[in-house]
């Protein structure tokens, strides 16, 4: 965070204030990352982005000159930009949790069926890609995945905030990001050449393949933790480079 003062008069009386303005995804709270969501929807006005980054007043941000709102957007001017980032903002929602930073814990199952019904959402637009995308990712405390049970989870999750689904999937794509940067053999962004890499085909092949002909356990291998099987497939790939 950057501290910031600001000096303005009110009734021709001077007033000084102090306040904070994030600088990295870090800083951002869960209530500024929705406020992004609704500007990447055209959805707020910069004067309204300002106060709320800000945590200033909107009544003494339409008091500052075009300048000064410059100078203080331009601080928080990060928002624009997909910075790898490995942690989830919201932490909690109505009892529904994110996975631990660097997706720790997270099963392979979990993310396989998060990711894919995110990247179909970034494709199509569909809202109901989206709102699986969102079940999928956000789970009550304890509790087991379970693919058999997605459509139980969009019963249970809050879908009436679609400005809350959007903000989580800004933050999922930071992760992402993040995800390239630790596994680039992988991953890939987009604009990259595109090669046969797991995401391209979807992730069902790229079990299959892992699983092979041990059907009969291809329950532990959905069990197994994200960073597990990317480290196994990072392998793979560096092998069959060498073949």
């Amino acid at each position: 965070m950057t501290p910031i003062i600001l000096k303005y008069r009110r009734f021709f009386i001077p007033f000084t204030l102090n306040a904070e303005i994030p600088v990295c995804w870090n800083d951002v709270s869960a209530k500024q990352l929705i406020a992004i969501s609704r500007l990447y929807n055209d959805e707020i006005t910069d004067n309204e982005l300002i106060s709320i980054m800000c945590d200033i007043p909107l009544r003494i941000v339409n008091k500052l000159t075009t300048y000064e709102r410059y100078r203080l957007a331009n601080v928080f001017s990060f928002v624009t930009d997909f910075k790898p980032f490995h942690s989830f903002i919201i932490k909690d929602i109505y009892g529904y949790f994110p996975p631990r930073p660097k997706l720790e814990g997270m099963i392979w199952e979990q993310f396989m069926f998060t990711d894919t019904y995110y990247n179909n959402w970034a494709e199509n637009g569909l809202q109901t890609d989206l709102d699986k995308f969102f079940a999928c990712l956000y789970q009550k405390k304890g509790e087991a995945f379970d693919s058999s049970k997605i459509e139980l989870y969009l019963s249970e999750n809050f879908y009436t905030d679609n400005e809350l689904k959007i903000a989580v999937s800004i933050n999922y794509r930071l992760v992402k990001e993040w995800l390239t940067d630790a596994y680039p053999m992988v991953f890939q962004r987009p604009g990259e050449a595109q090669e046969s890499k797991g995401k391209n085909k979807g992730w069902l092949p790229v079990f299959e393949s892992i699983v092979g002909d041990d059907i009969i356990n291809q329950d532990k291998y959905a069990k197994l933790t994200v960073h597990t099987v990317l480290k196994y497939l990072t392998k793979k790939i560096k092998e069959n480079a060498r073949g």
